[in-house]
């Protein structure tokens, strides 16, 4: 589930998961 927003792709799913692994850790 990635998401280019501009001339830069956002990857959500990989930023979501960071967040959650930061988040749970």
């Amino acid at each position: 589930m990635a998401y280019g927003y501009g001339p830069l792709p956002l990857p959500v799913e990989e930023t979501l998961l960071a967040l959650q692994a930061g988040l749970v850790r």
